[in-house]
């Protein structure tokens, strides 16, 4: 029996005792991947946080990120959202990347490595092209968009180094339709698959009645859920704002935010100001093996964000059986399965929030269509079906 080839997943987000929530996807993938794979990660280092460990027979590689506490990667957001909130770590994202590069030459040959899998295009795609094409001209490459990489970064230089690093990879996955759109424009020439993030089908499941979400926080009505961090990209002031105008509709809804951000203390203002304090509940960050209870016991699901690629919360809520209304980005537009598994309501509009949100709660049928949104993610979205498919598509890069 031939041993098992030796896979890098190269990442600027993974979970950390640190920030136990970041890049979630990236490790339930990796776990998937053990199957089929002898997996190596490399993730950024946190203050405090192990370099190397093993865990779920993985084994992962945190490379440094500067000195003195430094933290560009691996923040509630990403990378992007660091630099916004401190414009001084742009004089240091040479220096990080440079960091990152080395580390990645590092691991790739200590590790006997025999193909990068790159999460993000910017900058670990690019990073992984440009080792693969100066440095080792055998490695094989794959590389998973997720959205932020196609949708928020532009043009000008930005632009010619996505193309740079998409015509050097030897295989690219999306995770939707949209981002397949976009990576060919942005001059990806190869075939383009699209395969989504994968969930735990038997973990998030509407059977998960333990513990008692609605006693602990004392909800005796509808439970709207938000999941997610509590960022401007994500919407959560006009979910707030909607709350008084649902109220008059459906006046037992509270909604329950699940997260935590720097909009906190301004929600919790504004809560109070709308006089809708006591239905609108700030939960703050919740561990990730919890959060199974709080989906399956929500009456609805709501991500009112201007931007995604597909999200996991979404897969998640799907598998929970939940009904799910989201904005009207064209990932979910587009979505082949649209109208019979999410409702869409107009990004930063309080009132056709409250409105969509309205409609749904009071749907007689809306406890019927569970089944039909959890068998959808159990057959399109399992953790082990994805990452079958993933490990195909690393195959076949291998293999060429």
């Amino acid at each position: 029996m031939s041993a098992k080839k030796r896979i890098l997943i190269f990442t600027s987000s993974f979970p950390s005792p640190r920030n136990p929530v970041s890049g979630i996807f990236v490790e339930d993938l990796a776990r998937s991947l053990v199957a089929h794979f002898e997996v190596v990660v490399l993730a950024p280092a946190l203050p405090g946080v192990a370099r190397c460990e093993c865990r779920d027979g993985m084994k992962l590689l945190r490379f440094r990120q500067g000195f003195g506490g430094i933290v560009i990667a691996g923040t509630p957001g990403g990378i992007l959202p660091a630099l916004k909130r401190n414009r001084l770590l742009l004089l240091w994202l040479p220096f990080f990347l440079a960091l990152e590069f080395l580390a990645l030459m590092r691991t790739v040959r200590r590790e006997k490595i025999d193909l990068i899998h790159a999460h993000w295009l910017l900058p670990q795609g690019l990073l992984a092209a440009i080792y693969k094409t100066f440095f080792n001209r055998r490695m094989r490459l794959l590389v998973t968009c997720h959205g932020s990489d196609l949708l928020k970064v532009g043009g000008g230089v930005a632009g010619r180094l996505k193309r740079f690093a998409l015509r050097r990879t030897d295989g690219l996955t999306v995770v939707s339709e949209l981002l397949r759109k976009r990576a060919m424009e942005a001059g990806f020439r190869g075939e383009c698959r699209i395969l989504p993030m994968g969930v735990d089908t038997a973990v998030f499941s509407p059977e998960c009645r333990e513990p008692d979400i609605r006693k602990r926080y004392g909800i005796e009505g509808r439970m709207i859920l938000f999941v997610g961090s509590l960022i401007e990209l994500k919407g959560v002031r006009s979910l707030v704002q909607a709350m008084p105008i649902l109220l008059k509709r459906i006046p037992d809804a509270t909604l329950l935010l699940v997260g935590g951000g720097e909009l906190e203390p301004e929600l919790r203002r504004m809560a109070a100001e709308l006089g809708v304090a006591d239905r609108v509940i700030l939960a703050g960050p919740v561990l990730h093996e919890d959060l199974p209870a709080y989906f399956a016991q929500s009456d609805l699901f709501v991500l009112p964000s201007f931007s995604e690629g597909w999200p996991l919360v979404v897969m998640e809520a799907l598998s929970s059986g939940a009904i799910v209304a989201v904005s009207d980005l064209p990932v979910f537009m587009n979505h082949p399965e649209r109208d019979h598994i999410f409702r869409l309501f107009r990004a930063g509009d309080p009132a056709d929030i409250a409105a969509v949100l309205g409609e749904a709660l009071a749907d007689p049928l809306g406890a019927s269509r569970r089944k039909e949104r959890r068998e959808y993610a159990v057959s399109e979205l399992d953790l082990k079906m994805v990452g079958m498919r993933y490990a195909d598509e690393m195959n076949r890069i291998l293999e060429a």
